[in-house]
C-alpha cells in the first residue's frame, strides 16, 4: 500500500566532502561564541554554569538603613530629577526633611561619592562641595 509519497535519492551537488569536525571547536568557533558576548544584552545571564540564586546574590543590595527611610514611600522619580535646579529638587528634599535616616543617607553618598540623586536631602553639587570642605 502507498501513501502518494514518492522520495528519490539524488546526491549533493557539491562534490566536496564536509570536514569532520567530531566535537572539535575551531578558532573562528570560538572567535564567534566570544566576541558574540559583547553585543547581546545581558550575556552575562546566559552563562549556563551559573545558577540563578548565585547570579541574584552577586547583585549589589541596598544599605540596611534604606529599609527605614521614607524615601521608599516616595515616587523614586522625584529623587533623580532631569535637572538639579530648585524647584526640581524641593519635593524630594520636603521628602528628606522629615527622614529619621537622613544623616546616615548623606554619610554613605558622601562615603560612596554618589553622583545621581537627591540623597540625604542634597544634590550632587551641593555633595561635592561637602567632600571639597572635608578634604580641605
Amino acid at each position: 500500500m502507498s501513501n502518494g509519497f514518492h522520495v528519490e535519492y539524488l546526491p549533493a551537488r557539491n562534490k566536496t566532502p564536509r570536514p569532520k569536525r567530531h566535537g572539535a571547536n575551531t578558532i573562528d568557533d570560538k572567535k564567534q561564541a566570544v566576541g558574540s558576548s559583547a553585543v547581546i544584552p545581558g550575556s552575562n545571564l546566559l552563562n549556563r554554569n551559573r545558577n540563578v540564586s548565585e547570579m541574584l546574590a552577586d547583585l549589589p543590595k541596598p544599605p540596611a538603613w534604606h529599609e527605614l527611610g521614607i524615601c521608599r514611600q516616595a515616587d523614586p522619580e522625584i529623587f533623580y530629577p532631569s535637572h538639579y535646579g530648585p524647584t526640581q529638587t524641593a519635593d524630594a528634599k520636603k521628602v528628606c526633611a522629615g527622614c529619621d535616616v537622613r544623616a546616615v543617607c548623606l554619610q554613605w553618598a558622601l562615603d560612596n561619592n554618589d553622583q545621581h540623586g537627591v540623597l540625604g536631602g542634597t544634590t550632587p553639587r551641593e555633595r561635592k562641595a561637602m567632600a571639597k570642605e572635608a578634604a580641605a
